[in-house]
């Protein structure tokens, strides 16, 4: 009944000594960890109160509940969502102070706090407000954090990584502010782990590498030319950090230093981009302009396809037309891009706020002011008519439980959780008709259209949660009448017991589509993808593990281009083709320093754009 509270369940123990071993440890950490009542502020979302069955086992915990615009910080990860929410270097610099500051405080109240991840610490979209979740898991006194993600671990901690294992170390303070460092860099150099990424003759893997302390900074490591140079970072902080991932410094983190750096981050006034005001000259456009286009010889690539003025925040292709919103003065503006490079652009009344999103079906344009907001979610309808936009109507849709609004748009129709189904709208004069596709559970169901490939059908893509259970189901056009989409549940293989989805993409192609899945298991990153047809079918399954080497081209669920026999990915690389059939994978020459790891992909005829901030990219074959 209090809607500020909520309460975490505990799967039940298998019917195995192990698990029925690990519930009862579970059980007494979390009656000790409610009876010690920690006094910290409330960024962290501790257990309150335990939450028992009728025979009085402990199952789990009361805590409070976060406002449901709150997402996990590995949305820093995303481009989309950075440029949505105007956030760049010196945001996330103000923020990784605020949690190195959070860490401090936990000191000498806990052993640690263990697991740090991705996953564990959670945000407001405009990053003014920050929580810690999973304190369950924390490092108490008497109760070990058993949990370890390798990508961001201390090495004393690798023996944890290894099942059974007789005895397991023991998280310590300066193991957190390690994984905390790793983090930052990650998020500040936008992906670019600083042991992971690029490459060394001796160490390959990720584990050596950071047993040896090579990091992507080290002279003899060949560093991604298309990533943020590091010369963004100040040479004080780049020289600390340092010092912190190989482990020579175990001191508290020294904010002040980094607040000095925050407080000196400059905006270039040519690309946008931010970094130190010790630098003489912007190390991004720096990057840019030391291409050599001399390298291209099997492909066009031509960077005046569409120059922007302000910044790009949303780009979709509808039927022959390339639709672009992009900000400029606070304002959207529209950009109409035809088949022969012809642009129409608008200049709306819309003022643009951070987060707002973005869909245009047929000749409209939907705006979802507040994504976040309480279901049901306002959505603003706009008729494109010539060079003007006009206002139509509202409509509304539900969001998915502790996300956001779910509504997606193909070039012909509106689709939108209405009730308990999903709805298809189209228009009709100045009224969008309302058709009922299928019966949905309301908050746990989430779905996506098919708004990129280009095909001529309808076709929907998403899933039904029950609790970790994912039941996935594809809504596809059998016939000629596109009003009409038969409902498929997906049977695609089940992930191993202690296995956890961290996050997934869909990509679409005529007759099938590409779903990708991360997952965390035994504390190592895993890739699954999955080809399924558009009735349901699963026609190929794939594991890709962190140590393979096709890992890299499959750890970035962004930027992928599914071509029904083959998969281009954006990596370090540039541009890598795919061939799904004997599994080869080949680089596109001249691409490795035109494609960086944040880009995206999308087809317009017969090119395939990269859309960035400042313009789009068309790449295609001489």
């Amino acid at each position: 009944k209090n809607s500020r509270a909520c309460v975490k369940l505990f799967h039940p123990p298998e019917d195995d000594v192990g698990s029925i071993k690990i519930a009862a440890f579970r059980a007494k950490k979390i009656t000790s960890i409610c009876e010690s009542d920690l006094a910290l502020p409330k960024q962290f979302i501790l257990p309150r109160h335990i939450a028992t069955n009728r025979k009085g086992d402990v199952i789990g915990y009361m805590m409070r509940k976060l406002p449901p615009n709150f997402v996990k910080v590995k949305n820093l990860l995303e481009q989309r969502f950075k440029t949505d929410h105007a956030i760049g270097l010196k945001e996330i610099s103000q923020l990784f102070i605020a949690l190195f500051g959070d860490h401090a405080l936990v000191d000498g109240k806990i052993e640690a706090i263990g697991d740090i991840n991705v996953g564990s610490i959670m945000i407001s979209p405009d990053l003014a407000h920050r929580a810690w979740v999973d304190t369950d898991s924390w490092s108490h006194k008497g109760f070990p954090c058993l949990a370890t993600t390798e990508i961001f671990c201390h090495p004393d901690l690798y023996p944890n990584l290894n099942v059974g294992s007789s005895k397991v170390i023991r998280h310590e303070m300066h193991h957190d502010r390690f994984s905390l460092m790793v983090m930052y860099v990650l998020m500040a150099l936008s992906g670019a782990h600083p042991f992971r990424m690029g490459i060394h003759d001796r160490y390959h893997s990720l584990q050596e590498r950071v047993k040896n302390g090579i990091t992507i900074f080290d002279s003899d490591v060949i560093y991604p030319s298309i990533l943020p140079s590091p010369e963004v970072l100040s040479d004080d902080v780049l020289n600390y950090v340092i010092s912190i991932l190989k482990r020579e410094n175990k001191d508290p983190i020294n904010t002040e230093l980094l607040q000095e750096f925050a407080e000196t981050i400059v905006v270039c006034e040519s690309c946008g981009g931010q970094y130190t005001a010790m630098r003489t000259h912007c190390p991004l456009c720096h990057e840019k302009t030391t291409i050599d286009l001399s390298a291209i010889t099997q492909i066009m690539i031509d960077d005046s396809f569409f120059v922007a003025g302000g910044t790009i925040i949303f780009v979709q292709s509808v039927g022959e037309e390339l639709r672009v919103i992009r900000r400029q003065n606070d304002q959207l503006h529209i950009a109409t891009i035809m088949q022969d490079g012809k642009v129409h652009t608008i200049q709306t009344n819309i003022k643009a706020k951070k987060g707002m999103r973005y869909r245009f079906f047929d000749a409209c344009l939907v705006v979802c002011q507040e994504p976040y907001a309480a279901s049901p979610v306002e959505l603003d309808i706009y008729r494109i008519s010539g060079g003007t936009l006009t206002f139509i109507s509202k409509s509304s849709t539900a969001t998915l439980e502790n996300d956001s609004a779910v509504f997606s748009t193909t070039a012909k129709y509106l689709y939108r959780i209405a009730g308990n189904s999903i709805v298809q709208n189209k228009l009709f004069g100045e009224v969008l008709t309302n058709n009922s596709i299928t019966k949905v559970f309301r908050g746990q169901t989430w779905f996506t259209a098919d708004r990129m490939s280009g095909a001529d059908r309808e076709v929907l893509f998403g899933y039904n949660r029950s609790r970790r259970d994912y039941q996935w189901f594809v809504c596809a056009q059998q016939e000629n009448d596109d009003s009409k989409l038969s409902f498929s549940n997906i049977n695609v293989s089940a992930m191993r017991r202690g296995e956890k989805l961290e996050d997934f993409k869909v990509y679409f192609h005529t007759e099938k589509i590409l779903l990708v899945r991360k997952t965390i298991y035994r504390g190592r990153e895993s890739v699954r993808y999955t080809i399924i047809t558009l009735n349901g079918d699963v026609i190929d399954d794939m594991l890709i593990n962190a140590d393979e080497s096709a890992f890299k081209y499959w750890e970035g669920l962004t930027g992928k281009l599914y071509q029904g026999s083959s998969v281009l990915h954006i990596s370090t690389e540039g541009l890598v083709k795919q061939d799904l059939k004997n599994g080869a994978y080949t680089p596109i020459k001249g691409t490795e320093k035109m494609i960086g790891p944040n880009d995206g992909l999308l087809k317009f005829g017969r090119k395939i754009c990269v859309p960035r901030r400042d313009g789009i990219i068309a790449i295609t074959k001489k």
